[in-house]
């Protein structure tokens, strides 16, 4: 008995020595896989790294490009800023300086206008006012000369009706006809005298015209002088306008230069960081891919190696338990030797089952550090979406911006050419399209002169589309004289 049982016990050792050398084997090919394990982990969270640091210097790069972009933007604008405001300042300076020169050639005209016109008063009333002086002084010559004369032929006359009464003898006669031939002379001195009087008064009138003729001639030198002034002041006015125009000129080929400019900037820094971004987020998205592969690779192996270790527990407790039954089932001969026995075989089942728990717990540690690894470059790329998102929403900005600030431009263009319209070349054309109805010939003339836009010309277009009818032959003969008048009625 005591040689089976010794034989017994060296099967007994055999076969422990033998487990202990399969589980110390299974244990190093476990650590051997736990440190390949720790390897790959390692070198997932450099490459990890690696791609953090790429990622933080990219977005830093990107930060910076963003960082000169809006510094390059904000010092065109300010910059733009400056050189609106200084055209503003010099165009209100040239609009004050015309409506100076307005002013001052409105004053120069109505002070000329005031000027030629006292003058002209004040010349025809000195003519008036000498002409009738001299008339009332030729007048009141005559008139003393002719009442002299009368007075003295009226004394005369008496003295002869006097000596005629008194006697009536030859001698009386003889001097009368004396004094008859006396008054006679006298009468044609006072002729001449007349006649000299009217010469004198003849000559003056031919001084007052010729003073007239003179002050005429004057006032044509002041008129001319004047129509001068005004060529001058028109010739000033059309180089003003001119000034204007070129400067209008001037400040849109400026603005439409510094619009150009900067849209090529924007395109510059937009473009590039664009296509930077998206060439970042796909190599984000394929490195996010190798480490899903690599992830649901370690994840298969731990899973495999999971399952071969619960296989190979399960396999000890078996082994463990039909050892139990055995020791059990054969009798009890020493009881120290049963009880360290058994407590051999407790502590190998302990120390197998808390080796296989370690690394079980080691492996789930490692699964959820690649899982949290794995989530934080999915929320990476996640918020890397977000922002190509927002440039993209940013672009989309910029270009309605874009367009609203050129159909803005195209009204202040049409604006700025229609203030420059002939009116009555206007009035013509309208009133040749109310009248011959000549719509199609005459509506791209009306949109040049009214600066129409595209979609107003389309809209007159259509309209005129839907309200066209197709003639009839009665309406041929008959309404060929009708114009655009029979669809209007005037209240």
């Amino acid at each position: 008995m005591q040689g089976l049982l010794q034989t017994a016990e060296e099967k007994k050792q055999a076969s422990m020595t033998e487990l202990s050398a399969k589980h110390q084997k299974n244990i190093e090919n476990l650590e051997g896989q736990i440190a390949d394990a720790l390897a790959d982990r390692n070198k997932a969270a450099e490459t990890i790294s690696k791609l953090q640091v790429l990622v933080a210097e990219k977005e830093s790069k990107i930060a910076e490009m963003d960082a000169a972009s809006s510094g390059e933007t904000a010092r065109l604008r300010a910059a733009l800023e400056s050189v609106k405001g200084e055209l503003a300042h010099q165009k209100h300076e040239h609009e004050k300086e015309k409506e100076s020169w307005e002013a001052a050639s409105q004053a120069l005209k109505t002070k000329l206008e005031i000027a030629e016109s006292n003058c002209i008063h004040a010349e025809i009333g000195a003519a008036k006012m000498k002409s009738q002086l001299e008339l009332e002084v030729s007048i009141s010559r005559l008139e003393s000369e002719f009442s002299s004369y009368k007075v003295r032929a009226h004394s005369l006359l008496q003295k002869k009706d006097a000596e005629l009464a008194a006697a009536m003898d030859s001698e009386q006669l003889k001097a009368i006809e004396e004094a008859l031939k006396e008054a006679e002379t006298e009468v044609s001195l006072a002729s001449v005298e007349r006649d000299k009087a009217l010469q004198d008064l003849q000559e003056a009138l031919a001084n007052n015209d010729k003073e007239l003729a003179i002050r005429d001639a004057a006032l044509n030198n002041a008129m001319q002088q004047i129509k001068s002034l005004e060529t001058k002041l028109d010739s000033a006015n059309v180089h003003l306008q001119s000034e204007k125009e070129t400067w209008k000129i001037n400040l849109q080929n400026l603005e439409e230069s510094w619009r150009l400019r900067c849209e090529a900037l924007k395109a510059e820094n937009e473009v590039p960081s664009g296509q930077d971004i998206q060439r970042e987020l796909e190599e984000l998205e394929l490195k996010y891919k190798k480490l899903k592969e690599e992830h649901d690779s370690f994840r298969e192996l731990a899973d495999r190696m999971m399952e071969e270790k619960d296989k190979e527990i399960s396999k000890l407790v078996d082994s463990n338990r039909n050892l139990h039954q055995s020791m059990e089932s054969r009798p009890h001969v020493n009881h120290n030797d049963d009880a360290i026995t058994a407590m051999h075989k407790q502590d190998g089942a302990n120390l197998s089952t808390s080796i296989a728990e370690q690394q079980i717990l080691l492996l789930a540690r490692q699964q959820a550090q690649r899982e949290e690894e794995l989530a934080q470059s999915q929320r990476h790329i996640l918020a890397l979406q977000e922002e190509i998102e927002e440039l993209e929403r940013e672009n989309r900005l910029h270009g309605q911006q874009e367009a609203m600030l050129k159909t803005e431009l195209r009204n202040m263009e049409r604006t700025q050419k229609r203030d420059g319209v002939d009116l009555t070349y206007l009035k013509n054309v309208i009133l040749k399209l109310l009248e011959t109805g000549e719509v199609e010939a005459l509506l791209p003339v009306v949109a040049m002169l009214l600066q129409f836009s595209p979609e107003e010309v389309q809209k007159c277009q259509a309209y005129r589309a839907s309200t066209d009818v197709p003639p009839s032959p009665a309406s041929d003969t008959s309404g060929s004289g009708l114009s655009l008048f029979s669809r209007f009625s005037f209240s």
